[in-house]
């Protein structure tokens, strides 16, 4: 995770973020940085955590709940890949998949539209909770 200009509260919000294994919302952190004493605002969070969509580090997700949830995106330099999300149970899962390619390529070809590859999401039933 980097960013161009950073601040001691910027370090401290990208440590407690990288210690997560799976999702988590703002509150979620903000709880957790004021847990150990730290006094960072809601605003600053907000705003690095934003800053670290942008560039590539983190994915925003909208939970079953309507809450945003954000997750630490894995170095990939493979463009057919995305994350797999469980309507029903919110399990995520990093595939990838060359039929995302083909994919790009009919939008691009039938709709003249580009996907952008770097961040997808697609949600449906895992068959653990079809059961």
């Amino acid at each position: 995770m980097r960013d161009s200009y950073k601040t001691k509260q910027k370090e401290l919000i990208e440590h407690s973020i990288k210690s997560y294994k799976n999702e988590f919302t703002i509150k979620e952190l903000f709880t957790k940085l004021n847990e150990k004493d730290q006094t960072i605002g809601l605003t600053t969070i907000y705003r690095a955590v934003n800053g670290l969509v942008k560039g590539g580090s983190l994915s925003k997700n909208m939970g079953s709940d309507g809450t945003l949830r954000y997750r630490v995106l894995e170095k990939c330099d493979h463009v057919g890949h995305c994350l797999l999300k469980c309507e029903s149970c919110g399990k995520l899962t990093h595939t990838d998949c060359d039929e995302l390619d083909e994919l790009s390529k009919h939008f691009k070809n039938k709709h003249h539209f580009e996907m952008d590859q770097k961040d997808i999401t697609i949600y449906g039933i895992c068959d653990k909770c079809k059961l």
